[in-house]
């Protein structure tokens, strides 16, 4: 995750990938700046999204996911199919901690 203003970055590692590690993965990033940002980019990610939709239809979101930004109080917003630049650093910090962090390392927990 990057903050796009101050370019912050935080990474965590988890052993699944469903709406719970996600939004613990969230309060785990911003609980050191005490609040949350007004809205999110997601990279249209299933756990977020219920299904993929054309370019310009409305993205329906998983029940779930929509109760937890009603509970933290942010927007969702989902990049248009297709359009990269909508993006902004989601995909470069990945490519960092793939070549960077992991590569050449093997490990026997999440710890």
């Amino acid at each position: 995750m990057t903050l796009p203003y101050s370019r912050d970055r935080f990474c965590c590692f988890t052993t699944g990938q469903d709406l719970q590690n996600l939004f613990d993965c969230h309060r785990r990033a911003f609980a050191p700046y005490g609040g949350v940002p007004m809205s999110i980019v997601y990279d249209r990610t299933k756990t977020v999204v219920r299904r993929h939709v054309a370019p310009g239809e409305a993205v329906p979101l998983h029940p779930e996911a929509v109760g937890f930004v009603g509970h933290d109080d942010f927007d969702i917003d989902e990049p248009a199919a297709y359009r990269p630049t909508g993006k902004g650093r989601v995909k470069r910090q990945v490519l960092i901690v793939r070549d960077r962090v992991l590569a050449g390392r093997a490990f026997s927990s999440t710890e």
